[in-house]
């Protein structure tokens, strides 16, 4: 999928102003790559490698990370260019399927998705946002945090729920799950 014309335009002059904006948060100093600037704000656009984990916790509080949503095959190829992670949100029950909120999506339907999100994804880390109830307790958390790597291959899932759901993130990642905490806007309450 190419942008062309005003759409191209557009999006460039929004890369040229994160970029500034990135820059200038830095306070002009090098990034934690290395580089004094990037031709884009995303930094896993370099030399088209695939991002890993401990490149992102590397750049935690040094420079941006970049992350943004997809839920299809076209904005994930899109994306895959100029982002460090791609989120496969819950808000596709809103967003693709026009439900009320996000309690209504299936993790099978997000399954779905995440495929097609991961299968045309190369560089950017992948991250499926766990629907809610699928884990209200450790043991159901693994059995669908486990379906879900498996057969989307996703790199990480994500968690809402900060402190309290802390055990059952510790059980996770003592089984190899790697996992993404979500501690901002609570929607799935």
């Amino acid at each position: 999928v190419k942008l062309t014309g005003k759409a191209k335009a557009k999006f460039l002059a929004r890369m040229k102003k994160g970029r500034k904006a990135a820059i200038k948060a830095r306070g002009g100093k090098k990034s934690a790559s290395g580089s004094q600037a990037y031709k884009y704000p995303m930094t896993n656009y370099r030399n088209g490698k695939k991002i890993k984990i401990n490149e992102i916790i590397k750049k935690k509080g040094k420079e941006p990370i970049v992350c943004l949503t997809s839920y299809t095959k076209n904005i994930s190829e899109i994306l895959d260019k100029y982002c460090d992670l791609i989120l496969v949100g819950d808000s596709m029950s809103m967003v693709l399927y026009g439900m009320k909120h996000t309690r209504e999506i299936k993790l099978d339907t997000m399954i779905l998705h995440a495929k097609a999100v991961k299968n045309h994804t190369k560089k950017s880390l992948v991250v499926f946002d766990m629907p809610y109830k699928s884990y209200e307790n450790k043991n159901l958390a693994y059995k669908n945090a486990k379906k879900v790597i498996n057969q989307t291959k996703c790199d990480a899932i994500k968690l809402e729920g900060g402190k309290k759901i802390s055990e059952i993130i510790k059980y996770l990642t003592n089984k190899k799950i790697p996992v993404m905490g979500h501690v901002g806007l609570l929607r799935k309450k």
